[in-house]
């Protein structure tokens, strides 16, 4: 009686189970609780079945700790060469797979997570979950994560593992086919939604706009110019002009869609104002080839009247002027909404970042930092 109506330990025995003995433990005296042998049988199974959760939950660890097995692999082409990287720098453990014609070379893929790229995107991350945390907002806002141009999900993932929610596009038919099977390697079916999908202002929705792509997949965009249904290395693939509707509040949005930045900024205007951070890449001139003309002065524009002020990655403000000089391209360019503390939020994410980079390259000299087969 005293554990099952006191406590009800049995409906949540995963939480409540070790409180419950520890409370039993202090309300009443060792000699009363086994005077009955009900008593003394309930404190027994107790026992038991936290012997048995604790057995569970060392065996979920170890699964969570050991890399894909080749068997479990549903390659999306038959043939195709692929390496698999296994990641934790300092978030749990997942995997990816990377289609080796969209790269270079191997270490194509060791340069992704041991320099900017994935990094910088780790510590912005970290530092918006510290701010939040710190103004008390992690009560009312979900960690929700907007990712336009997804490529084979590694910073999806990595958001995944740190709580997040994903929504995001990945225009590349051959890209978004490894960023599904990653999806589904790592069971995040449920916390991840990516669209086969490009961004584009110069199409109605529900319209398709030519996407081009070459033998090795390197050099793959949206091609505005081309005229015809496909064929020559072109294949049609479906415009969104909507993107994360369901998220009314995210906390970060990632757009890196090779040129077509200011359409995918305007395919996530509903959260303009609200979304603290934007981390982009930027190269103007790639986006007035491809997008338009205005498409950089657009952009800029459009992030400034919606009350972002906008930070080069070392935390430093960036003039519109400096931005859009010919010339000039940046692989990760931030936009802080100014009430959300630009200039602090520039320091804590330098910090944050020279902590996780010294991180990784202890780890690398310990050869834990990734590990990667081909």
């Amino acid at each position: 009686r005293c554990f099952v109506n006191e406590h009800r330990w049995f409906w949540q025995p995963g939480r409540v189970l070790l409180t419950s003995i520890r409370k039993g433990a202090q309300n009443w005296p060792l000699s009363q609780v086994c005077a009955s042998w009900t008593g003394a049988a309930v404190l027994m199974s107790a026992k038991v079945v936290s012997a048995v959760l604790l057995a569970l939950a060392f065996v979920a660890l170890w699964r969570s700790q050991t890399p894909i097995a080749p068997e479990s692999i549903q390659l999306p082409f038959p043939g195709e060469h692929v390496s698999i990287a296994s990641l934790d720098f300092h978030h749990p453990r997942f995997s990816l797979l990377f289609p080796m014609s969209n790269y270079n070379g191997f270490a194509d893929i060791q340069n992704l997570f041991s320099e900017r790229e994935y990094a910088f995107f780790h510590a912005t991350l970290l530092t918006v979950l510290a701010r939040m945390k710190s103004q008390d907002r992690t009560q009312t806002s979900s960690c929700r994560v907007l990712d336009l141009g997804m490529n084979v999900g590694y910073t999806a993932l990595l958001s995944h593992s740190l709580g997040c929610e994903v929504e995001g596009v990945e225009a590349n038919p051959k890209t978004h086919a490894y960023l599904t099977e990653n999806i589904r390697l790592n069971g995040a079916q449920k916390r991840i939604v990516a669209n086969r999908a490009a961004v584009s202002r110069s199409s109605l929705r529900g319209s398709h706009v030519p996407f081009r792509v070459d033998g090795s997949g390197l050099t793959a965009h949206v091609d505005l110019s081309f005229v015809g249904a496909g064929g020559e290395g072109v294949v049609q693939v479906p415009v969104v002009n909507s993107v994360g509707a369901r998220f009314t509040e995210p906390i970060m949005m990632k757009i890196d869609v090779e040129g077509f930045e200011f359409s995918a900024l305007l395919a996530a205007r509903h959260v303009l104002g609200r979304v603290p951070v934007i981390l982009f890449e930027w190269d103007p001139e790639r986006m007035r080839l491809r997008d338009g003309a205005d498409s950089a002065a657009l952009y800029l524009k459009t992030l400034r009247d919606a009350g972002y002020e906008i930070l080069h990655y070392h935390g430093s403000p960036a003039a519109d002027e400096e931005l859009l000089a010919p010339g000039f391209v940046e692989g990760d360019v931030l936009a802080v909404l100014k009430r959300f503390g630009p200039k602090r939020f520039g320091h804590q994410l330098n910090v944050q970042y020279q902590e996780l980079i010294k991180a990784i390259e202890e780890k690398k000299r310990g050869k834990q930092a990734y590990t990667i087969t081909s």
